[in-house]
């Protein structure tokens, strides 16, 4: 009996080790995986910071346009059907065609 329990914790202790070094692979498989989409995380990550740098000066861009088109003084409106001053001494404008039902 001492024989069969021996044989045994034999079976039992190659099976432990054979199951540690599959573990010991999987695990090295599963953390160079992670270490790969950790460092592509990382780059979506730093490209998503340039985005909102951009983004931001557009932001304050668009904002010293506004900015600067309301400090504008605005033109006097013109009485209807006369020209404002800075255009009369261009040429007329060509009259505009409508176009007729069913052409």
């Amino acid at each position: 009996m001492s024989g069969f329990r021996e044989s045994l914790l034999l079976k039992v202790s190659d099976l432990a080790e054979q199951l540690e070094e599959q573990l010991f692979q999987l695990y090295s498989l599963h953390n160079e995986q992670i270490q790969e989409r950790l460092h592509e995380l990382a780059e979506v990550m730093e490209r998503v910071r340039q985005a909102e740098d951009e983004l931001q000066q557009v932001c304050r861009t668009v904002e010293a346009a506004y900015k600067d088109l309301c400090l504008q003084p605005e033109a006097p409106p013109s009485p209807r059907g006369q020209r404002p001053e800075s255009l009369k001494s261009e040429a007329p404008a060509a009259p505009r065609r409508t176009a007729r039902p069913g052409a």
